[in-house]
């Protein structure tokens, strides 16, 4: 299991928080600092594990130039009379699908009383869409504050609640680091599961 946060104290919180959680993996944004838990890192540009975006979507997965798209719910628009604003379409999937880009999905963007039911309502159209075009799926609390991360079991409970299959739920949460095993693979650094090359 792997999670993703977005740190705006000491790392090392993060990490004994997600241990308590039961993560063994975690992903911080910005540079990763390498502590007793296995790290990575993730940002918008630069040379990261994994680069990703939750502006400008449409221009973003036509380009391919990240690894996934999040939060695309967030977006302050109302929506229409008879389906969600939820920040993805039919277009914009098809070309996630062509380049291979995942989709993630925020539990931080639930914790606004005033906008939960409308982003769960997103969560749930964008979960539809996404099973529809056969997108790969990424949920991770995108927590900025150690109390806010959530425990695998909870996170897989609350998105079969919008929409997902158990089975796609569980894989959810273990495919950012497919991702970075992927590039890492593709980069000629790991030779196979559990075999790195280190510099």
């Amino acid at each position: 299991m792997i999670d993703i946060v977005i740190p705006n104290q000491d790392h090392e919180q993060f990490v004994n928080m997600a241990k308590k959680l039961g993560f063994n993996k975690l992903i911080f944004f910005g540079k990763s600092k390498k502590k007793t838990l296995e790290t990575y890192s993730c940002d918008w540009k630069g040379k990261h594990d994994l680069l990703c975006a939750n502006e400008n979507i449409r221009q973003v997965v036509e380009k391919k130039k990240v690894d996934f798209i999040f939060e695309c719910e967030k977006e302050p628009r109302s929506d229409f009379i008879h389906q969600r604003n939820s920040g993805l379409n039919h277009i914009i999937c098809r070309f996630a699908k062509e380049n291979n880009i995942a989709v993630a999905f925020s539990f931080s963007s639930l914790l606004n009383l005033r906008t939960r039911a409308k982003i769960m309502g997103r969560m749930a159209q964008n979960i539809k869409l996404c099973r529809k075009y056969g997108l790969k799926m990424i949920i991770a609390p995108f927590a900025d504050e150690p109390y806010k991360m959530r425990a695998p079991s909870d996170l897989i409970s609350l998105f079969v609640t919008l929409g997902m299959q158990k089975s796609q739920a569980k894989d959810a949460l273990t495919h950012a680091y497919k991702l970075i095993a992927e590039k890492k693979h593709n980069d000629g650094h790991l030779l196979a599961n559990g075999v790195e090359i280190v510099k």
